[in-house]
């Protein structure tokens, strides 16, 4: 028996040793085994002769207060027909006489005179359309809330070469029908959502239109809705 003892244990030990070591081994060739890095070069070619579009942020304002007293709900719907067309327009000044002073702005523009004021003209088709850069959303009457009123007001509004809006005009008022489920269209709508909408629009601001190089003026179309 003790034979047998003796014999077993020094293999167990040189096992044990041999384990150890290989052990150690293994750490140290993982630890020191050289490295190498892979560096991926960007693909620049992807980019190159490709259009860069920057867009600036649009600012949007909402009112606090309505400065527009809303008109009495009407009992009766009138019938469909063309919408009546809201205009504000800014108020110009009347031109000078031609025997003042100052003289006529068109006479002197006709006659080639180098002081002479010429009026930005209105392009129906400009190379650069005007793009939004404030936008004003309309105060909604207490009224359309509690009467959950659902419209759409089609607006259009004259953009001058500065910018700001010179005229707005209601082309098109559709009034949700509830029992048809669908927007038809209304010659007129209570609850002072007309005054509304045309006051937001006048305090929009754009970058104004060019045909080639010249700014000019332009007509655009906007959709003001209700309840929605």
């Amino acid at each position: 028996m003790n034979m047998l003892y003796t014999e077993v244990f020094p293999y167990r030990i040189r096992l044990k040793m041999a384990i150890i070591v290989m052990m150690f081994l293994a750490i140290m060739l993982f630890k020191f085994w050289p490295q190498s890095y892979v560096i991926k070069e960007l693909d620049l070619g992807y980019f190159e002769d490709r259009p860069i579009i920057m867009l600036d942020p649009t600012v949007v304002t909402i009112q606090k207060k309505s400065l527009v007293k809303p008109s009495p709900p009407s009992k009766t719907i009138s019938p469909v027909q063309e919408p009546k067309v809201v205009t504000i327009t800014t108020t110009t000044p009347a031109p000078a006489s031609s025997s003042g002073s100052v003289g006529n702005v068109e006479q002197s523009a006709r006659s080639g005179q180098p002081n002479a004021v010429v009026e930005p003209r209105i392009s129906e088709k400009p190379t650069r359309l005007p793009s939004v850069v404030r936008i004003v959303e309309p105060v909604v009457p207490e009224a359309v809330k509690a009467n959950r009123i659902r419209a759409e007001l089609t607006v259009r509004v004259l953009v001058g070469v500065d910018g700001s809006v010179e005229k707005a005009e209601i082309l098109e008022i559709r009034s949700f029908n509830p029992k048809s489920g669908k927007y038809e269209k209304v010659n007129d709508i209570a609850f002072g959502i007309k005054e509304a909408t045309l006051q937001a629009a006048m305090g929009w601001k754009f970058r104004p239109a060019f045909e080639g190089n010249e700014k000019v003026k332009f007509w655009s179309r906007h959709l003001f809705t209700f309840g929605t």
